[in-house]
Parts: structure tokens; C-alpha cells; sequence
């Protein structure tokens, strides 16, 4: 299934590397995939983390990478006096936190070694990366760099990039261990241009999900009492159940809540539920069996390691059980739920407007670290922000320097 969001356009240019010379940048081909794996790989190797360009474990392995390549449209430029070697590379593909098929909003992805990057190469790359993506008919552009990339600061900002958010404990580099990134963003053309009949197929699926991780007994099926008596069972979800569990989210869209008509496809949902890193769950009344609650986690589709250290995922409640503490129920359940999948904390993003979620966010003791604009396509309100919390339970509890947003 092609994910390129437009016909990917003619690319005729050159780029000027650290020794002068211009090089031809070309459309990535099948049989260079090889080549260009083995050049990121190289590029995560380098105890350089001021110029880190990817994560220690980023892309252990070439599915992972792969993914990343076939979902998006890959530029690299060709040194030609290096027996036309890759010298270095642009990914452009639909951003993880575009909350809807139609995807107006691209992560970029820039593979320049340290010593090309203080001669000035990233910056050049990050202006091409820019005005492909617009030419691919995207609205925003992402850049996701590791906060000790301080090199890449000036230049994200020179070339018209604003910071929007910091995601803790989101990478792991070589010689610096555990540490952050930093979220910069940019309209590359405006919203109105945008066409949304064009399907736009989002990373999440085809998103490698990193490796297994060792889970502890959950201790399924489990019972619990809300404020008015009634009983739940929580429990993991059920094939029977499926579809009663997406029909939570498509009646969740439907009344504004923040979700998008394409993240409660069914099809997206049994698509995610079928991974084996990814873990559903249900909440239904013992006395009649009804599905009232759902919810999932799975790796943050942001962590810039294959081994995720922190967790994202999705809840929703049917709104006559809202004002019975199903959703307190849920929230405390889910940070349980997370220890027991083996990650060290919980990552959350919702609607900028969907006020309910984020105050229990808040009461339960996340912080915010950013907002993301124009992430959210809603069919009633239209265009929408998203906001980015956190909370870290693990090992790395105090891994983080970085401060509220």
C-alpha cells in the first residue's frame, strides 16, 4: 500500500557538502535501502550528542527502519566522488501525531553526520525537507530533535521553526543514555490549500512497534464497584467484543470528543489490536454484559527507541457511566497496566478543547509538556490542537530535567 500522502513530485536540485561540492539529490530507490540503513546506522553510532541525529536504538533492526522509509518519501543526496555513496538523507513521512488519515501534518527526518551538520548541511536540509513537504501537499511540518542536538536549535529556528513541546525520557543516545526530545513545528503552506479527498495513510499503520516486551501477569479478569454500585469487569478484550469496543470510539467522535472518524475505523482498530505489542481491554457490566468502557496502550508512537520506555494509548467511556468514576477507574488503571507491559511511564495526548480528559489528567497527576497545533480534523468543529502530557512511575523517574510546557 503506497503511503506517499501526494504523487511524489520531480526532484531536480543539488546540495553543497562541508568540502564544496554539489550533490545530486535523487528520489531513494528499492536497491539503496540497503545503503541508506547502514548509513543511519552509522549516524546513531557517533558519541557526538550535540549532533545526534538518531537514537542508539532507534532502528536496531532494518524493519524498523523500513517502516519508517516506506511510509513516507525518502531524498538522499549521491557523493559521486565516493563511488556515489549516500552522503545524506531526508524522510518525509505523515506525522504520528496527525490525529486522522487524511494527514496535513509530516514528520521530517534529516540524517547528517556531526561534521557535515556544524558545516552547515542540516541547515540546507531542513530548507529542502521543508519545500518537499510542501510540494507533497502537507500544511505542517515536525522536526522531533534530541535536546542535547543544541547544534540544531538555531538552525530549526532560523529556518521559520517554533518549539511546541518536550517529550521526556522519549530517546536513548550512545554515551548519554536515557534522555528527551524536543518537538519543533512549522506551517509550510496554508490550511485551506490542503486537499483533504487524498487519503493520507498516518505512520501508525505501518509503524514497526519495536521489539516484545516482557509482561507481568495483569491478573485478568478483574471486578470493581463504581459510585452508584454497579459492577464492572475489566477484563482483556474479547474477539466477540470488538465490535462493541469500536463503537465506543465511533459514538465518541460523533459527540466532538476528540477523536477522529478515521482513528475509530474499525479497520485502523483491528489493524492496532492485532499487534502483538499492543493491549486492549474492555469494561463491561456483570449483569448484562454491555461494553462501557475501552481503552488500549501500546509503545508512544514518539519514542525514538525500538524498546519503548514510555506508553501511549486511548480510553473512552459511554457517557451515561462518565458521572459513575469509570473513568477515574480507567485512569488509575491504566498506569498499572503500563508497569505491567514493562514501560516506565505513561504518555497521553488528547483534544485541546476535550476539558473532562484533561482535568482527570491533571488530577491524576500528569503534567502537560506541550500542545501541537493543528493535528485534530474534526467533522463538526473543524481544525484542532493537541495537547501532550506525561507521567513518569519507573526507572527513569528522574531522568528528565525538562520542565512543565
Amino acid at each position: 500500500m503506497s503511503t506517499i500522502p501526494t504523487e511524489a513530485p520531480s526532484v531536480s536540485i543539488t546540495v553543497v557538502s562541508a568540502t564544496g561540492d554539489e550533490l545530486p539529490v535523487t528520489s531513494l530507490s528499492k536497491s539503496r535501502f540497503g545503503d541508506l540503513y547502514r548509513l543511519q546506522q552509522s549516524l546513531a553510532e557517533v558519541e557526538k550528542p550535540f549532533y545526534a541525529a538518531f537514537g542508539q536504538d532507534e532502528f536496531v533492526n532494518e524493519e524498523g527502519f523500513r517502516s519508517l522509509v516506506d511510509s513516507g518519501d525518502t531524498l538522499i543526496a549521491i557523493d559521486g566522488q565516493k563511488d556515489d555513496a549516500i552522503d545524506s538523507f531526508v524522510c518525509v513521512a505523515p506525522s504520528v501525531f496527525a490525529r486522522y488519515y487524511n494527514a496535513a501534518v509530516a514528520d521530517i527526518f534529516i540524517g547528517v553526520d556531526s561534521a557535515q551538520a556544524k558545516a552547515g548541511m542540516f541547515r540546507k536540509w531542513i530548507d529542502i525537507a521543508t519545500a518537499h513537504a510542501r510540494k507533497l501537499g502537507y500544511v505542517t511540518s515536525l522536526v522531533q530533535t534530541f535536546v542535547t542536538n543544541v547544534g540544531s536549535y538555531n538552525d530549526l529556528r532560523e529556518a521559520g521553526y517554533e518549539f511546541c513541546a518536550a517529550l521526556p525520557t522519549s530517546g536513548r543516545l550512545r554515551g548519554v543514555g536515557v534522555t528527551d526530545t524536543v518537538l519543533w513545528r512549522k506551517y509550510v503552506a496554508a490550511r485551506k490549500t490542503c486537499d483533504f479527498s487524498k487519503r493520507r495513510v498516518p505512520r501508525d499503520e505501518c509503524w514497526y512497534f519495536g521489539d516484545a516486551i516482557p509482561r507481568q501477569d495483569i491478573g485478568w479478569p478483574r471486578i470493581y464497584t463504581l459510585k452508584d454500585g454497579t459492577l464492572i469487569e475489566w477484563n482483556k478484550l474479547q474477539s466477540d467484543d470488538i465490535e462493541a469496543y469500536c463503537r465506543l470510539f465511533v459514538e465518541a467522535t460523533e459527540r466532538g470528543e476528540g477523536y477522529t472518524a478515521d482513528e475509530a475505523n474499525p479497520e485502523m482498530t483491528r489493524h492496532l489490536i492485532e499487534n502483538q505489542n499492543v493491549v486492549s481491554s474492555t469494561f463491561k457490566t456483570v449483569d448484562t454484559g454491555e461494553v462501557v468502557g475501552a481503552g488500549l496502550i501500546l509503545p508512544a508512537t514518539c519514542s525514538r527507541t525500538t524498546t519503548s520506555i514510555i506508553t501511549g494509548g486511548s480510553m473512552v467511556v459511554r457517557p451515561d457511566y462518565v458521572s459513575k468514576g469509570l473513568g477515574s477507574v480507567m485512569m488509575e488503571l491504566w498506569q498499572e497496566l503500563a508497569i505491567c507491559c514493562g514501560y516506565d511511564a505513561v504518555y497521553g495526548e488528547t483534544h485541546a478543547k476535550h476539558t473532562a480528559v484533561l482535568n482527570m489528567a491533571i488530577k491524576m497527576g500528569m503534567r502537560m509538556i506541550g500542545c501541537v497545533p493543528g493535528t485534530i480534523k474534526l467533522p463538526v468543529s473543524g481544525w484542532g490542537d493537541t495537547v501532550l502530557f506525561y507521567m513518569p512511575f519507573g526507572r527513569y523517574l528522574k531522568a528528565s530535567n525538562v520542565k512543565s510546557a
